[in-house]
């Protein structure tokens, strides 16, 4: 998805500012998401630090999400910012450090090629909204009928009590 050349990043302090619009990636298959409906616009910032390089910035894209309350199919703009630290791999581990890195999200870099395809795609799916509303004041649908309360109004009794609970409703009517 985003691979960058970093070999001229040398010196500690140095970075570059890569701005792209990637191709709509595949995230159909994922729970809740209809489509993609616009390229994957990402901005970051490179720095190479005393340990590694240094991965800031932000990403959005505008994707097609299914309500949780109502089944509508609506709009949704995802923006979120990322941020990681890459190990180079000439740089082994000392004992100690071992578990340290194992324990944080740092990545080890292979080459002057820096892949951060995988962190933008676990950014997309941490930033995807786990219960997606299609408004703030979203209705639902009614449980009698079906009827999308955000359209238009159902004659359905709503307040039915419960059979299981028949007996408890009986039991206060007594006092």
């Amino acid at each position: 998805m985003m691979q960058i050349n970093i070999a001229g990043l040398k010196d500690d302090g140095d970075f570059i500012v890569v701005s792209e619009d990637l191709r709509k990636p595949d995230l159909a298959e994922l729970p809740g998401i209809e489509g993609v409906n616009s390229p994957l616009s990402v901005e970051v910032t490179i720095t190479k630090t005393d340990k590694g390089f240094l991965v800031q910035g932000e990403f959005q894209i505008e994707l097609q999400l299914i309500c949780n309350r109502c089944l509508t199919s609506f709009k949704y703009q995802l923006a979120a910012r990322i941020g990681d630290e890459y190990l180079p791999n000439w740089k082994e581990p000392a004992e100690n450090e071992l578990d340290e890195l194992l324990n944080e999200p740092n990545i080890i870099l292979r080459g002057n090629v820096l892949d951060i395809s995988g962190l933008i795609e676990e950014s997309i799916l941490l930033a995807i909204p786990m219960k997606a509303t299609c408004q703030e004041k979203c209705q639902g649908i009614c449980p009698e009928c079906g009827q999308v309360l955000n359209e238009k109004t159902c004659q359905c009794e709503i307040d039915k009590p419960d059979l299981r609970l028949a007996p408890l409703a009986d039991l206060f009517k007594k006092q």
